[in-house]
């Protein structure tokens, strides 16, 4: 009796270091078969996503913009891009950037708005800004607008 159960634990071990090496000897690659990297066909369905402002208020010294996304997937975040300037310009130094806070999204229509705020501008000076956004397709940006803070009235 001892000698068949010496011999059915024997077997049994032997089983299973057999099948243990036959599990990692599967994992290794084998370098004599080609690889092949086979297209994502989600990701071939998601476009670029398309972007346009909504909305957009001033005060005498605040901005507010609300940015309206449409895409396939979630976009990545949307982000404003502006400056301030004395004067009209076509060429404005948008040296100030912020990420939009998600506010409202659609999934009927796969529609997604960012809200910004900002505040502290300067009375009558212009404010040039843009909106850009991006999802696994590729990235969109609107077009560099502008808007004036309207100067407070001088009553005497």
């Amino acid at each position: 009796m001892k000698k068949i159960n010496k011999r059915l634990r024997e077997s049994f071990s032997f089983v299973l270091l057999l099948s243990i090496s036959s599990f990692f000897g599967a994992c290794e690659k084998d370098h004599s078969v080609s690889s092949h990297t086979f297209d994502d066909p989600v990701a071939e369905r998601v476009s670029k996503p398309q972007i346009s402002v909504t909305a957009c208020a001033t005060t005498y010294d605040t901005f507010e913009i609300v940015f309206k996304v449409v895409s396939d997937e979630e976009p990545y975040g949307c982000t404003i891009f502006y400056g301030e300037s004395a004067k009209k310009t076509d060429s404005p130094n948008l040296n100030k950037s912020s990420s939009c806070r998600l506010y409202k999204h659609d999934s009927n229509t796969k529609t997604y708005y960012y809200k910004s705020q900002h505040a502290g501008f300067h009375e009558g000076w212009y404010l040039y800004y843009y909106g850009e956004t991006s999802n696994s397709a590729g990235e969109a940006k609107t077009q560099i607008k502008w808007d004036v803070f309207p100067k407070i009235a001088q009553t005497h």
